[in-house]
């Protein structure tokens, strides 16, 4: 009996000690406080203080005081106290009564997206995110060993653009026509601003001119101006010129940032829409009279630009037009222009362009040209070196209407047959019998050699077709360094060789494939002092992939003349 009270015993006792954990290793908060100081507003971009108050009213001294926040998404410490969204520190010891204050820099961020008030060019979300800071408390009672905690939230308000930021343009403006895109900015915030930076977003129809004040940084769809600092309540704003190229709706956007602990943060947003009507002025682009011409490596193109000015007056000063070609392909030293134009240095590109002023009156419409050539070689270095295309841009202006019209040429691909034959082959690994000079009447065993080379585009359906003279025939060895052998039609006494496909480059970059077959011809009485025909003009013809033109080259036939065959040299002449 007595080992079941002890045992009684000894569960109680467990019992009570799993409710001291569970009661305490979480901490007691009884006279423990956390107080919250910080501001009713905020703004994106600009820092504020949240002092964090620490009260001991426990009647013991704590001892390893720690404090931690740790921030929500949309906040950050902007002073670098902590990591982006964690901060740790460690107070002492706190004495009965006492009251400590720690205070903390934070700064509200926006990662991808920030809310835009209305009026502002963007929508305001319905409601603004509410973010919490969260805060943990720990100490240890001096002459315990227990650690308590405290965990409190700390709602932070919603935050508000720190840049007042807007674009104004007009609601709707004719295709072609220059108009003005504005953009305003202000510090709305408490405090100055430092490394800020405006960036607008071009929709890929705007063609940029000029700007107020030039961009630090210019790309294809936008540019950037670096602000620098803004003073509290400072204002100021920017204008970018240019022109929407076709009928459309186009959105423009502006973003500002601010550096911060090396990242850019997005700190304000605004967009604008403007509609652009069909422009009465249109301009086409057509190559050697075809809206798809495919080009050539040595090919003249002859490029004309058209235009129709719809109810358009031409100026005292004429019609400007501009041309300019842009392609590694075009041999810019080959411009012939027709219709008055001249040559000179592009200033928007640095290449050249073609110029043209057409005087008038009335109504605007006509074409000009000029012709170009192609350089004879694709220029091929890389593997990426593929789907060339040859690009033109042309401007013609009326008054203050301008119209343009740009052209994308592609680059047809080329894919060469090289035609050999060998007697002595021993790279082959064939042995060839017969008579060296040939022989009339003895026939004589030759190795034929089909090797590919295929440039600058993918193509497939590749067909190598050859016709085997009189007194020549296919023995049936045949080899090649791809899975498709030739074949030989007996009937026809043809010889044919079929390849799927072929990536660019093969055979310009490392070795091509290909297949080897192996003929005998005797040679007849009429052929002595002659060379022997032995394999009739080689023709190849494929699809390009890129351009979706076909493809066809050829080889010269092969004689007994045999040229690549060095063992031979002049005693390929049939004797009698």
């Amino acid at each position: 009996m007595k080992y079941f009270f002890a045992w009684c015993a000894a569960l109680v006792l467990a019992g009570a000690g799993a409710w001291y954990v569970a009661g305490f290793s979480g901490g007691s908060d009884s006279g423990a406080k956390l107080i919250f100081k910080g501001p009713d507003a905020a703004r994106y971009g600009a820092p504020f203080e949240l002092a964090v108050g620490v009260s001991n009213a426990t009647g013991a001294v704590w001892k390893d005081v720690g404090l931690a926040l740790t921030l929500p998404p949309g906040l950050i410490f902007a002073d670098g106290s902590g990591s982006q969204s964690f901060v740790s520190k460690q107070l002492g010891d706190l004495g009965d009564g006492s009251l400590t204050n720690v205070v903390f820099e934070l700064m509200p961020v926006e990662g991808d997206a920030v809310p835009v008030p209305e009026g502002q060019g963007g929508d305001a979300p319905a409601e603004a995110p509410v973010t919490a800071v969260s805060v943990r408390l720990s100490y240890t009672p001096a002459g315990g060993t227990a650690v308590f905690e405290k965990y409190e939230d700390w709602q932070a308000p919603a935050p508000a653009p720190a840049i007042d930021l807007s674009l104004a343009a007009p609601e709707k403006v004719s295709a072609g026509e220059e108009f003005k895109i504005e953009a305003a900015y202000a510090n709305g915030s408490e405090g100055d601003l430092d490394g800020v930076s405006i960036e607008v977003e071009y929709p890929a129809s705007f063609a940029f001119a000029k700007a107020s004040a030039d961009p630090d940084a210019n790309g294809t769809e936008g540019g950037t101006w670096n602000v620098g600092a803004i003073s509290k309540g400072s204002s100021d704003s920017f204008a970018v010129f240019g022109r929407i190229k076709e009928a459309t709706t186009s959105m423009f956007a502006a973003t500002a940032y601010r550096s911060v602990r090396g990242a850019k943060r997005p700190i304000a947003r605004a967009e604008v829409s403007v509609v652009a009507e069909q422009s009465p002025l249109t301009v086409e682009i057509d190559a050697n009279d075809s809206p798809d011409y495919v080009a050539h490596p040595g090919d003249t193109v002859t490029f004309t630009v058209s235009y129709v000015g719809d109810g358009l007056k031409v100026p005292k000063g004429g019609i400007m037009i501009t041309a300019s070609p842009s392609s590694p392909l075009f041999d810019l030293s080959t411009i012939v222009p027709r219709d008055g134009g001249t040559v000179r240095r592009s200033g928007s590109t640095g290449g050249q362009e073609i110029a043209w002023t057409i005087p008038g009156s009335g109504d605007g419409g006509g074409s000009v040209g000029f012709t170009i050539r192609l350089k004879g070689d694709y220029g091929i270095r890389r593997l990426s070196d593929r789907n060339f295309t040859a690009k033109m841009h042309a401007e013609v202006k009326i008054g203050s209407t301008v119209g343009s019209a740009d052209k994308e040429m592609k680059i047809g691909g080329r894919t060469d047959i090289g035609a050999k034959a060998y007697f002595r082959d021993a790279d082959a690994g064939i042995v060839n019998k017969g008579s060296v000079p040939p022989k009339a009447g003895v026939a004589t065993e030759y190795t034929i050699h089909w090797a590919l080379k295929n440039q600058a585009t993918d193509v497939k359906g590749i067909e190598v077709r050859a016709t085997l003279p009189e007194g020549v025939r296919c023995t049936g060895t045949v080899k090649s360094t791809i899975d498709t052998k030739p074949a030989c039609d007996a009937a026809k006494n043809e010889v044919v060789w079929k390849v799927a496909r072929m990536s660019a480059t093969t055979g310009v970059l490392g070795k091509g494939p290909e297949a080897i077959f192996q003929v005998a011809g005797t040679p007849t009485a009429a052929m002595a002092g002659k060379y022997m025909p032995l394999v009739g003009t080689t023709t190849l013809s494929a699809m390009d992939d890129f351009s979706g033109a076909a493809i066809a080259t050829s080889a010269q036939e092969i004689t007994t003349a045999l040229p690549d065959d060095l063992t031979v040299g002049a005693a390929g002449i049939v004797v009698p």
